[in-house]
């Protein structure tokens, strides 16, 4: 076994046998100090033909989900997948590192396409979701054989010259027609070659949203538990904080569904830009907008708890912006600075300031919320106001 660990990410080399086979596989650990939330199979084109897959370039690049991938791929060359194999590596490899038995996904491309197909349709009840990249689609007297339920995302060339694109049309049209968790995305001007594209945001981004399968818009998520985008900083979790005590009993960012879906919208375009959304505070009880009241009687920095903050009813956050090395960018003023240097229209900050809150501003606002003139670190959605107050405390875990 060759192990290669840099910066906490594990890049694991080995081999299993079955039978008279051998089947060499790569696992990526990039868990870090988390537990591992998401494991991830991925067939490759060249898998079945003795070529060893090397690590998509997204997963050479600052990547922060912490999510284990297994890439099998054997010895010699062959004209399909043994998926009996790839199953039993796939069940030796979650018994070995504890993984989470609910959370794996499946992913091919080319001919690692087409056994991922097939997989989901033999073992339909392992799979959190299925991601298939320039595969061959089955006939579509099949695709009532694939779980109404899961999850799919399917991304093939039009003018792919390998994996006819009218037979992939086909077959999704026909999927359709069961299960409403189809995402189907086409690409004009590549052929084949579309392997990169199932390790980009959009794929993780995918695999987020499937955390909000079930939920209605207005019902409370734990955003730590489907988003690995953020950096905490929970201040009303410690006594670093005008209260000088600390009310929450644990770090725990709690939001509406349709709030937390907007922050990582937000989010999205922050990283693209080189930064990360740090947070101070989201959900807040009704009971702790009392206590903010008593010290700080002001309601152009504090809401009255008998009228309710937007934070009472889980459609605000207090939040800042780091770079993705976790260096605090310059504000003018630290979280819960109650003076005119914290208000929006302050006009006496440096160029960098304005420059860095202006780039807050804009993700912000452009993925759909607004913010307040005395606090620079506040945003909101426009309709938080019309969402019931809530008093519910956090759940925390043991450890915490």
């Amino acid at each position: 076994m060759h192990t290669n660990i840099c910066a906490q990410v594990k890049i694991l080399k080995r081999e299993f046998v079955h039978s008279s086979e051998q089947l060499k596989y790569i696992i990526y650990d990039n868990s870090k100090t988390e537990p591992v939330k998401d494991v991830i199979l991925y067939l490759h084109g060249g898998g079945q033909s003795g070529e060893e897959q090397k690590l998509p370039n997204k997963l050479n690049e600052s990547f922060t989900h912490p999510y284990f991938f297994i890439l099998p791929h054997l010895s010699e060359k062959r004209a399909f997948w043994n998926k009996t194999m790839v199953m039993e590596l796939l069940n030796s490899i979650v018994k070995e590192f504890q993984l989470n038995h609910a959370k794996i996904h499946l992913a091919g491309f080319s001919r690692g396409g087409s056994a991922a197909w097939e997989l989901a349709m033999e073992h339909p009840n392992v799979w959190s979701s299925l991601t298939v990249v320039s595969g061959r689609a089955p006939l579509s007297i099949y695709a009532h054989w694939i779980s109404e339920q899961l999850p799919i995302n399917i991304v093939h060339s039009k003018i792919d010259d390998k994996m006819p694109f009218v037979e992939v049309e086909k077959f999704v049209h026909t999927l359709k027609q069961n299960n409403p968790h189809i995402t189907f995305k086409t690409e004009g001007s590549l052929g084949h070659e579309l392997g990169e594209f199932a390790f980009n945001d959009a794929y993780f981004d995918a695999i987020e949203q499937i955390e909000f399968k079930g939920l209605k818009e207005d019902d409370f998520i734990d955003l730590g538990k489907v988003s690995h985008r953020f950096v905490y900083d929970m201040r009303y979790a410690q006594v670093r904080n005008f209260l000088k005590q600390k009310v929450y009993p644990c770090a725990r960012c709690v939001l509406r569904v349709k709030t937390a879906k907007k922050l990582i919208k937000a989010a999205t375009l922050l990283k693209r830009l080189g930064y990360k959304v740090l947070i101070f505070d989201c959900y807040r009880p009704q009971s702790v907008q009392y206590e903010m009241w008593k010290i700080l009687p002001d309601s152009r920095y504090v809401a009255n708890p008998e009228k309710g903050s937007m934070h009472n009813r889980g459609g605000a956050v207090d939040i800042s912006l780091v770079t993705l090395d976790g260096i605090a960018l310059d504000m003018g003023t630290d979280f819960d600075h109650f003076g005119e240097r914290a208000h929006r229209n302050y006009k006496y900050l440096t160029m960098e300031q304005q420059k860095n809150r202006g780039i807050l501003d804009k993700a912000m606002f452009k993925s759909g919320f607004e913010g307040i003139s005395t606090e620079w670190w506040h945003f909101n959605l426009p309709d938080a106001r019309t969402s019931p107050l809530a008093n519910f405390q956090f759940q925390c875990d043991q450890h915490e």
